[in-house]
């Protein structure tokens, strides 16, 4: 039996870029219309929204957005969709987005001379629990220089700084996969520290990139010695009733986490690969909440 799988508020202000705007609208449909119930797919209830979008008062040169949960009401969530664009092109300038929100639906776009970027976040249910929804997300990338745009990878950040239930800076109750594809909590994976490093660190990604010499990443002196595996990073909440996963539909160029007091943070980079000149890419995940109990 097939029943309608209704995304709300798809009347949008959408990007301005032709094809972005297609692109965008397109996606919207392909999860609005006639897809089967499933335990990744099922109706959305319309008695409230599914996601309150928050103004945020941090880190405001990254154009971030922040929402609550219908469910959890006191835990801000923050994206910054992306923090930034990692690539092997010097001083690459990256687009800073002007948002538009709408209930559940958030669309971003911006420019620079050589690339366009937009960025299209959706609320929706997700799995067979009341409680369960998801962010499915998606970006577009333009490539408008004359330059290929080589190893491309959104430095895509979910901050838990606002969330104190799920904020986790001794990293016990953030799971990854290893290079052997088992589940492990990151504090058991080896990373690289050092004085006057940050608390911080990037990892490769099994199916990702060389990490060394991206601008922006090297530099810093904290990549981890060994690759981790799988699309997700995943944070339990310290009460034990929830998991956040943060999940690439593709290709993942590498994680990075920052168990600084004030960040909290977990990014699993999406890989756009190489965006010749002229052409554009794009890249798709979720960010999902479970409910455990």
């Amino acid at each position: 039996m097939r029943r309608t799988f209704v995304v709300r508020a798809v009347s949008v202000c959408l990007p301005t870029s032709a094809q972005a705007r297609w692109t965008s609208l397109l996606w919207l449909l392909c999860v609005s219309v006639h897809l089967p119930v499933t335990a990744e797919a099922r109706p959305v209830r319309m008695d409230h929204p599914l996601v309150h979008w928050v103004q945020p008062e941090k880190y405001q040169a990254f154009s971030p957005i922040s929402f609550r949960l219908h469910h959890l009401p006191k835990q801000e969530f923050m994206l910054i969709f992306p923090e930034g664009l990692t690539a092997r092109v010097p001083q690459m300038r990256v687009p800073r987005l002007d948002w538009t929100l709408q209930e559940d639906v958030a669309i971003g776009h911006g420019k620079t001379e050589d690339y366009a970027l937009t960025v299209t976040v959706i609320a929706t249910v997700h799995g067979l629990g009341n409680r369960d929804m998801a962010l499915r997300w998606q970006y577009v990338f333009h490539n408008h220089s004359s330059m290929p745009v080589v190893d491309l990878a959104a430095f895509h950040c979910l901050l838990l700084d606002g969330a104190p239930l799920f904020k986790d800076l001794t990293l016990e109750r953030t799971w990854v996969q290893n290079g052997s594809h088992e589940y492990v909590p990151l504090h058991t994976i080896t990373k690289t520290q050092g004085a006057g490093k940050r608390t911080m660190q990037f990892y490769p990604s099994a199916q990702g990139i060389d990490l060394a010499g991206i601008p922006g990443i090297a530099q810093w002196g904290v990549t981890a010695p060994e690759p981790l595996s799988g699309d997700r990073m995943m944070v339990v909440s310290q009460d034990g009733r929830w998991r956040v996963e943060s999940i690439v539909e593709g290709p993942v160029a590498f994680f990075f986490n920052n168990w600084e007091d004030d960040h909290g943070c977990i990014h699993v980079a999406p890989l756009f690969g190489t965006v010749p000149p002229g052409d554009q890419r794009l890249t798709r995940g979720t960010i999902t909440f479970r409910w455990l109990l």
